[in-house]
């Protein structure tokens, strides 16, 4: 698709539209150094971004669907949610919502080959990674989904996540996020997760959050990868305690069977969202079969686009544009289905703490 110079870029990142407080001012800092350090350095990593390139450019190129966009001022004025079945009816719906069917008011993309949009402008607005390569590295499925009914039972109930977005449980099933979140009503951040959940289930969770990242990383642009991670390291962010390798997405929100409205999210990377059910399995193998059935489906009102998605799959994806993710497919309606998401929160990046002295990093996104 060819860029329109008349609609203007969105990027990847949130920022502040203050420059006025230390947190803010770490932020602006960050983005620049993101910017400044994404130019690969030697011909050996500009040969590999140039393997990368062509393997992204590889990928099915899916074009929005004017039909069926919602523009983004309606989706700012209501709360819009998507039945992953023909009837605009979803489970516990809550009163003022709008409700919609993918399959009646979106176009689906519905592929294990893997697939990828671009905006008008040139954003980035999702990438699906190839399903052999999301399911490759996904082993021990079932030692991964006790673990995440773990999550699910360490919580007494579910959690809100604000008038923006709005989680809706199809059943008794609980919405949590867990790992690095800034603290409310207080400053600076903190690593959470349910003191009812065990270090063994823990350590499963963040080792799935690891291979999430490993699969990304053969997805994710090479240049806004590359200077994310500089400006990690000059910003020196707070990282997940016990991880050998500091890891982009240190935050995980898990849904056991839940839906979302359409929303955006004030991040400050591309987030990525997966699907985990046993009923995606091979028969008497611990691993998702190619062609399990479609689950769920994640959103992309403004374009018009409804991306299928099966147990195992990955979705790489721009926090910027409005998405959502849909409610069970009839096929999954009495089956768990755990969806989650890792992300960066602007607010980490920023430290959340204005009284935390600004550094000369901090100030103009260099070293030293």
């Amino acid at each position: 698709m060819t860029p329109s110079t008349n609609m203007p870029k969105r990027g990847f990142q949130h920022i502040y539209t203050s420059t006025k407080t230390n947190s803010s001012q770490r932020v602006h800092a960050a983005h620049k150094a993101t910017v400044k350090n994404g130019t690969p350095r030697g011909k050996s990593a500009m040969r590999r971004d140039k393997m990368k390139t062509k393997k992204i450019d590889s990928l099915q190129e899916v074009l929005p669907s004017p039909a069926h966009s919602l523009d983004k001022i309606f989706l700012s004025s209501r709360p819009v949610f998507y039945s992953g079945t023909p009837k605009r009816i979803l489970p516990n719906p809550i009163p003022n919502g709008h409700m919609l069917s993918v399959i009646e008011d979106l176009q689906v993309i519905n592929s294990v080959s893997g697939a990828r949009l671009e905006s008008a402008s040139g954003d980035t607005v999702f990438i699906l990674i190839p399903r052999h390569d999301s399911i490759q590295s996904m082993t021990h499925v079932k030692k991964t989904l006790t673990s995440l009914d773990a999550l699910d039972k360490g919580k007494r109930c579910a959690e809100i996540r604000g008038k923006a977005r709005i989680p809706v449980a199809e059943d008794d099933g609980k919405y949590t996020t867990v790992g690095l979140k800034p603290n409310r009503g207080s400053t600076g951040i903190t690593e959470f997760w349910p003191k009812k959940l065990g270090r063994g289930d823990k350590d499963t969770i963040i080792k799935l959050m690891t291979r999430c990242e490993e699969v990304a990383n053969g997805y994710l642009p090479s240049k806004e990868i590359r200077g994310l991670r500089i400006a990690q390291l000059l910003g020196e962010w707070q990282e997940i305690d016990g991880v050998a390798s500091p890891p982009i997405w240190g935050s995980l929100a898990c849904g056991k069977n839940y839906y979302l409205n359409s929303h955006t999210d004030e991040d400050f990377f591309y987030s990525l969202t997966t699907i985990a059910s046993e009923h995606g399995l091979q028969e008497k193998i611990d691993r998702y079969s190619l062609d399990a059935e479609i689950c769920n489906y994640f959103t992309f009102p403004e374009q018009g686009i409804a991306v299928a998605l099966r147990p195992g799959d990955m979705l790489i994806f721009n926090p910027m544009y409005h998405h959502c993710l849909s409610s069970r497919t009839s096929l999954y309606e009495t089956k768990d289905v755990f969806c989650l998401s890792l992300y960066l929160k602007t607010a980490i990046v920023g430290k959340n703490d204005n009284k935390l002295p600004l550094t000369k990093t901090d100030i103009d996104g260099n070293e030293e």
